[in-house]
């Protein structure tokens, strides 16, 4: 039996050995390769032409909350909510029916670098939508009577009953009020990590809604929304088709506001007497454009790893909390600093044991070549999976140029090859830097049995 089970270890050996080679020698072919130039204006243009009767279309823009004032906090979430309204050549009926007519719609997602308005068509409908998109992204009119007048009647599908419940609600007050408690914490984190630019709230707060104006609107746009910040991207068109296509694309030339990331570390709390509990802990990483970023990658799916069939993860963090908590990984990397950790939930009564376990596992440091070699291998499959579906794609790309102003695309090759080449004293070097620098904690709900992070 022994020499059995030596003979199928050593026939795993030599296909892994097999496997690793072959990887080697069709890196390029890993998946379809992504092609960009830029316009004389200074947009971005990249694309990636794979066979599909739909192509994913977007634009990205350099334009978030790292880059609001003290003054105007919530801006970008309130141009983000604004998006589709009339422009200075096209009403918002005209505008959203004419892309409905087309079988889709405008839509937009934004963290706190970068946002991306995109859409989806077919392919012979691309170049129309093209011209609705880049219309509602260059050119947005603000009307203060349609900034203003963006109000949802939702008495009847909330509270019914309570004639005291306010009738009428702003798009502003929707998205806040559908921020979950998870989304709350994590925007703690980031203010007690960098405390301003990356710590600035993604939703804008209940003191700054009713103070963004058309005239402060127009003034973030103009800042942000400019040439060098902005690229325009495609899945399902060559690049030269799209460039062609975004030549009508017409916007300001200056370079926009930049902040340094700064990190302080420190914690925030928001107490109330329910009966949850929901704190995330976590350190500093380098950014993406960081040497370390791959290491760091690896590491992170050490911590927390999926989810087997009825049972815990076979993460470091959900092996030491998973009995007690639900235990989430917390990883943002941005252009020049990231965080790494965990977000844990509960009830208030383990909220201290679990707490305390998640900052010894941070703080251990210890990592083997065992876990480095499955966690490299869950890495590659996870994102080349990721990576198979055009929005995701798109959401890559846009991230790429956008954020950190890339004017070239890397593919699954490039990031096959960077994981590749992450060693295990590299993962062990991470672990250590996470290990001994400074904590930030965000934390929310019933608090009365979660430590201070100066006693942990």
């Amino acid at each position: 039996m022994a020499s059995r089970i030596n003979l199928i270890q050593s026939q795993r050996g030599l296909a892994a050995q097999a496997a690793t080679q072959a990887a080697k020698r069709t890196a390029s072919q890993l998946g379809p390769v992504a092609q960009s130039t830029q316009l004389s204006s200074g947009v971005t243009v990249a694309a990636v032409d794979v066979p599909s009767p739909l192509v994913h279309l977007g634009v990205a823009v350099k334009s978030g909350s790292r880059y609001e004032t003290y003054e105007n906090q919530g801006v970008a979430n309130a141009m983000r909510v604004a998006y589709g309204l009339s422009t200075q050549n096209m009403g918002a009926v005209t505008l959203n029916r004419s892309i409905g007519q087309m079988g889709t719609s405008l839509m937009v997602e934004q963290d706190r670098e970068y946002t991306l308005f995109k859409t989806v068509v077919l392919r012979d409908k691309a170049p129309e939508a093209l011209d609705f998109l880049l219309e509602s992204v260059a050119h947005p009119k603000f009307k203060p009577w349609e900034i203003n007048d963006q109000v949802f009647d939702l008495k009847d599908q909330l509270l019914p009953t309570n004639p005291s419940f306010k009738r009428y609600f702003t798009r502003l007050e929707v998205d806040l009020a559908l921020a979950t408690r998870k989304d709350r914490v994590v925007d703690l984190l980031h203010k007690a990590a960098y405390r301003q630019g990356l710590g600035n709230f993604r939703w804008a707060q209940k003191f700054a809604l009713g103070r963004h104006d058309s005239a402060m609107l127009k003034a973030f746009h103009s800042q942000t929304v400019t040439a060098p910040r902005t690229s325009v991207l495609a899945v399902g068109l060559d690049v030269e088709t799209l460039a062609s296509m975004s030549q009508t694309l017409s916007l300001e030339s200056g370079s926009g506001p930049s902040n340094q990331a700064q990190y302080y570390g420190g914690e925030q709390r928001e107490d109330d007497l329910g009966n949850q509990t929901v704190v995330a802990l976590a350190g500093q990483t380098c950014g993406f454009s960081g040497k370390e970023s791959g290491a760091n990658m690896v590491l992170a799916h050490i911590l927390s790893s999926q989810s087997i069939k009825r049972g815990l993860g076979v993460g470091k963090l959900d092996k030491a909390v998973g009995e007690i908590a639900k235990v989430s990984l917390v990883q943002h990397v941005y252009t020049d600093s990231g965080l790494l950790g965990a977000l844990i939930e509960c009830h208030p009564n383990q909220a201290g044991e679990a707490i305390s376990s998640l900052a010894a596992t941070l703080r251990s440091g210890d990592v083997t070549a065992e876990e480095v070699n499955a966690a490299k291998a869950t890495l590659l499959t996870n994102s080349l999976s990721y990576l198979e579906s055009g929005a995701n794609r798109l959401r890559s790309m846009g991230w790429q140029t956008a954020a950190l102003g890339s004017t070239s695309v890397s593919g699954e090759d490039a990031f096959a090859t960077m994981i590749q080449s992450v060693s295990v004293g590299d993962v062990q070097a991470a672990a250590k830097k996470l290990s001994s620098g400074k904590l930030s904690m965000g934390a929310a709900g019933n608090l009365s049995q979660v430590p201070y992070l100066d006693t942990l």
